[in-house]
């Protein structure tokens, strides 16, 4: 695979920055603090987790990345071969990783297997996928597939994630485009995630995907389904999350505009909230300037707002850039709310 098959590497443009997609930016940067789903009557978890979400799998796919690299790097397999490798943790855990080599050389197929200390141990799948190099020219693609269940791992280890997920991976290497020349591509299928143990909004299910050019920009189109338990209201039925995240690349200055609506949970038919966050940081900065903007309103089902607010330290001028196409949301109307059924797009996108 060589260097370029490092996907850690490649993939690091997409994995920092989680929600933010900040590619090629040492780490996240937070919008505002979202608040508007106090509205749903159970705290900021809807949408405070959405980041949380998003960066615990994308480490997973990167950690797995490194550890596949690693195996494919020691285990030298010719074409068409494979290899198994035993490890035993020092709580007595058998871990063992099986790698396989595709006849024609271009695809590996991975396997992370884990079974409890035993004279005849059997092995449960935690983790598998396989990654496929191939090159035209002078680009190069990796596709990739990772699946990987917490909920198994956490039989055989500490860990406070749970749920499982399915990820497709794309990274194009391609000179002749701008930035870095490196797309990253991660679609996601995630069933009952959660963050932490005890986590009172439940378990969150949904489908995101984030893109990332190094020093261009990057977008993030996420969808979680979340029970949302309230004390006051346990029956209320689960809330709907969407987030729609782009940001660009200009100079040494990153500006990044973030969307959310929600509806369901404790809200009535019909009635929504809706969040923008727009903020500018710096390229070796994770630290928004004084000019974010965060505005958060709760509309009932004509579409009237019923209670909002603004935050910021300029309210003559947000900095929603012009550049993004899109209209700023009004607090008192809803005439220029964001049309969340458009595709997600950045400035600059190959």
């Amino acid at each position: 695979m060589g260097k370029w098959g490092n996907m850690k590497r490649l993939l690091s443009g997409a994995l920092v920055g989680s929600l933010l997609g900040l590619a090629g930016i040492g780490s996240a940067v937070a919008l505002a603090a979202p608040a508007g789903a106090k509205a749903l009557g159970c705290g900021s978890g809807p949408v405070a987790d959405t980041d949380a979400v998003v960066s615990s799998i994308n480490k997973t796919i990167a950690k797995e990345n490194k550890k596949v690299q690693k195996a494919i790097d020691k285990a030298n397999l010719a074409p068409g071969d494979s290899k198994t490798h035993d490890t035993t943790l020092s709580t007595g855990v058998i871990v063992r990783t099986t790698l396989s080599r595709s006849a024609d050389g271009n695809t590996y197929s991975f396997e992370g297997d884990f079974a409890q200390p035993s004279s005849a141990p059997t092995f449960v799948e935690v983790t598998s996928g396989d990654r496929t190099k191939t090159v035209s020219g002078s680009i190069k693609t990796i596709d990739e597939h990772v699946s990987t269940s917490y909920d198994l791992l956490r039989t055989f280890i500490p860990l406070k994630l749970s749920g499982s997920f399915s990820a497709d991976v794309n990274v194009v290497k391609d000179p002749s485009q701008a930035g870095q020349g490196v797309r990253n591509t991660i679609s996601v299928n995630f069933t009952n995630i959660m963050v932490k143990n005890n986590d009172p909004h439940g378990p969150r299910t949904g489908t995101y995907t984030h893109v990332g050019e190094p020093g261009v920009g990057g977008d993030l189109d996420y969808h979680a389904s979340i029970p949302t338990p309230c004390t006051s209201n346990p029956n209320a039925g689960a809330a709907e999350v969407t987030t729609h995240h782009r940001h660009f690349v200009s100079g040494t200055t990153v500006t990044a505009r973030r969307d959310t609506l929600i509806t369901g949970g404790t809200l009535g038919a019909g009635e929504k909230v809706v969040e923008l966050g727009c903020g500018t940081t710096t390229v070796n900065n994770a630290d928004l300037d004084p000019s974010r903007y965060h505005l958060r309103k709760h509309e009932d089902a004509s579409g009237a707002t019923v209670s909002g607010a603004i935050k910021t330290k300029n309210p003559s001028d947000p900095p929603c850039s012009a550049a993004f196409g899109l209209p700023v949301p009004q607090l008192g109307n809803n005439s220029t709310d964001y049309d969340f059924s458009t595709a997600v797009t950045f400035p600059g996108e190959w």
